[in-house]
């Protein structure tokens, strides 16, 4: 797990989409773990994760 910006309550976790490293993506507020985005973007690069991924 990883800090990313104290003030916006942000955290990312080191996770794997289809063989590919990615961080799965928090923010204080969001009820669930519903983003990601690549290991060299921000949080300025994140998707939503697939329905099926949040199963």
């Amino acid at each position: 797990v990883e800090m990313k910006g104290f003030d916006v309550g942000l955290v990312d976790f080191p996770g794997e989409m289809s063989g590919h490293p990615v961080y799965l993506c928090w923010r204080l507020g969001e009820p669930v773990v519903a983003h990601w985005h690549e290991r060299d973007a921000g949080f300025a690069g994140r998707h939503p994760l697939a329905p099926t991924a949040m199963a």
